[in-house]
């Protein structure tokens, strides 16, 4: 399961805020999201609100409220698959990417008004926003990595260097650079001021489904189709620092609690997996889905953390109380 033991957890040990232990009590299946027919391909939490959005191979998005009794609104206007979904960081704005090659841009508290992104020349599999919202990117399966005024909606610049689809990209911490994972077994971590490629590395596992910073900024850890998750030290040129081997099947996604204690996991295996980021320790196994898991989310208070897939269903656990950094 671990090979090797990396110090992730030090920013948090460096800081004045009073620490907490890891609550690793069992995560409680608190609601199950049913309503889109189809697979889910996207998930996002509101940033401030008690919301969720999802994207789902009929084209449509869902609108969800996490609260008792209430329904979800489908929004509607891709012309084939919505295969991503990303909140802006004030959640005034959000972004889906299609397999129609189309961004829309969509003002959620209208709920159906959308401006079409004539994007990129094959389908759009991945979206981030920046922190301050200034700008965006987007990954596509015509190999290019593109990024965004976030005001406008304008291009203003391309990353080319993937040798087939690109699988997912995300902004550091910072918004300095994006990483980018790639179907042609490949991470590559790019500089936005630059304009220019800073590091490219195999992931000797086939297919990267996923890359993701851990909140410090100073680690990214890899999905990958062969069912192993990789983490490397971006401030030692990549140096692989921990590596998990907890799945059955292909890792389709993974993401770190908002303090980054946490590493939590999905695979077409059916099963979640969470873990302790400081020592690799497998903390539990989840279950719940009737067909390969395909996405996971926090949601920024880390007191949630939302699954779907293959089931169309979303499963909404709770996650007991947050680990403090």
């Amino acid at each position: 399961m671990f090979r090797r033991k990396a110090e992730i957890p030090a920013e948090c040990r460096d800081t004045q805020k009073e620490q907490e232990e890891v609550d690793k009590s069992t995560p409680q299946l608190a609601k199950v999201l049913t309503g889109q027919h189809a697979g889910i391909t996207g998930l996002d939490f509101h940033p401030t609100k008690y919301q969720i959005v999802s994207s789902s191979t009929d084209g449509t998005l869902g609108l969800w409220s996490i609260k008792p009794n209430t329904r979800a609104f489908r929004m509607v206007g891709h012309r084939d698959a919505a295969l991503c979904v990303r909140f802006s960081a004030e959640g005034h704005i959000l972004a889906s990417g299609s397999r129609d090659k189309t961004i829309r841009m969509w003002i959620p508290s209208s709920r159906a008004e959308s401006m079409a992104i004539q994007a990129h020349t094959a389908a759009v599999s991945s979206i981030d926003f920046s922190l301050d919202t200034t700008i965006f990117c987007s990954g596509s399966h015509d190999k290019s990595i593109k990024i965004w005024d976030g005001q406008q909606f304008k291009f203003l610049q391309s990353f080319t260097g993937h040798n087939h689809w690109v699988r997912s990209v995300r902004f550091s911490p910072d918004s300095k650079t994006v990483v980018s994972a790639g179907h042609d077994n490949t991470i590559k971590l790019w500089s936005v001021k630059e304009k220019s490629i800073l590091y490219s590395i195999e992931s000797f596992g086939g297919t990267v489904n996923h890359a993701q910073f851990h909140p410090s900024g100073n680690y990214i850890a890899a999905a990958i189709d062969d069912g192993s998750i990789k983490v490397w030290d971006v401030r030692k040129s990549f140096q692989l620092v921990q590596l998990y081997r907890v799945h059955d099947g292909p890792v389709n996604q993974l993401d770190f609690h908002p303090s980054g204690s946490l590493l939590i996991s999905v695979s077409d295996d059916k099963t979640i997996k969470i873990m302790d980021a400081a020592n690799g320790e497998l903390i539990y196994t989840l279950y719940g889905h009737e067909r390969p898991v395909r996405q996971i989310q926090f949601a920024p208070t880390g007191l949630f953390f939302a699954t779907a897939g293959a089931d169309d269903r979303i499963l909404l656990w709770k996650n007991g109380s947050r680990p403090t950094c």
